[in-house]
């Protein structure tokens, strides 16, 4: 046989290569990162579009690992991945998600607690807001006041009238945040209302009046009573000046004061004492020469504290200690007295 040759092929193709991204989920703010991997890869690039396809970043990193991305808006993300291959391999490409969702907000508002009259002052504070706008409601539901004021601070409220009020706080956000609500209280107590009535002494026979004030009241009761309770005389006056009342006999009384108040006040109670006392006298009794055995006329002559003649009656305990009763009528008046044909001063001492 005559040899024979001839010639045959072997082709080696080059292998595929693999890469593949992690989809990805993060809350705006949180560091993001996305885990990678290939196979027969020298490198891989990666490329991230926003959803309307515009270019974000881009890099160059090794075959296996975690890219870190800077801070993303909300929205979602494209991660277009390719492999760097040697001779012997095909290149590779595949995707990837990143979808940022917004952070949520938070805004708190005190609830505050005043007096009426009192200043109304809210303190609030937000996270992740640019501003806060508030709405005050009465307890019926009726709008009483609003605002929008800065992320954190203090809510100055004009005077309110006394009631539960209720305060609505909303967030306004940019658009990497989700807004937040929340409600605190407002609650406005009646204020004291006070009434002092000034004590009295006077002497029976001179006029009567009581200086009284107050304080939150729109008038004044007053009740004046005896010292067996008894009422005597009452009325309503102002919020402060002077009682004028009647002439009142000798004896101890009870001024029983009260406030009228508006639906913003505490009504108050208190009392004072009007004291009429009796009007001092003084008594002048001329001296006389008699001798006993005769009739004798004495003048006496009695006036007021004020020396004012007196009207009225007086006892004289005469010397042989007999009592007589005289009338004075404008401050004179006169007893007579028979001078025992006995008399003595160590007798009748």
């Amino acid at each position: 046989h005559t040899p024979a040759n001839n010639v045959s092929t072997i082709e080696i193709l080059p292998a595929p290569s693999l890469v593949n991204g992690e989809n990805v989920t993060y809350v705006y703010g949180e560091p993001i990162k996305v885990d990678y991997n290939s196979t027969n890869a020298t490198g891989v690039s990666y490329e991230i579009y926003d959803e309307l396809g515009n270019f974000v970043t881009n890099g160059t990193v090794g075959p296996n690992g975690t890219i870190d991305v800077d801070q993303l808006a909300v929205g979602n993300y494209t991660v277009y991945w390719n492999n760097t291959v040697d001779g012997n391999h095909t290149p590779a490409n595949n995707v990837s998600t990143i979808e940022i969702l917004p952070a949520p907000s938070l805004v708190n508002g005190t609830d505050v607690t005043v007096t009426y009259g009192e200043p109304i002052e809210v303190p609030y504070e937000s996270t992740n807001a640019t501003s806060v706008v508030y709405e005050i409601f009465d307890e019926d539901g009726n709008l009483v006041t609003n605002g929008t004021v800065g992320p954190d601070g203090i809510v100055p409220v004009d005077q309110l009238p006394v009631g539960n009020y209720t305060v609505n706080w909303t967030n306004i956000v940019d658009g990497n945040h989700t807004p937040a609500t929340n409600t605190s209280t407002i609650t406005v107590l009646p204020a004291p209302s006070l009434v002092e009535g000034e004590n009295v002494t006077v002497y029976y026979g001179d006029p009567i009046v009581v200086p009284y004030e107050s304080t939150n009241a729109t008038s004044v009761t007053y009740e004046v009573f005896d010292s067996e309770g008894n009422p005597v005389t009452n009325g309503t006056v102002g919020p402060d000046g002077t009682v004028p009342v009647s002439q009142l006999p000798i004896g101890n009384y009870t001024v029983k004061w009260d406030t009228i108040v508006d639906e913003n006040h505490i009504p108050a109670t208190n009392t004072s004492t009007i004291t009429v006392l009796p009007v001092p006298t003084k008594i002048t009794i001329d001296n006389v020469t008699v001798y006993p055995g005769e009739n004798v006329t004495i003048p006496i002559n009695v006036t007021t504290i004020n020396d004012e003649p007196f009207n009225g009656t007086v006892a004289v305990i005469m010397p042989d200690n007999s009592t007589q009763t005289v009338t004075i009528i404008n401050g004179t008046g006169n007893v007579t007295w028979y001078v025992p044909d006995d008399y003595t001063p160590d007798k009748y001492p």
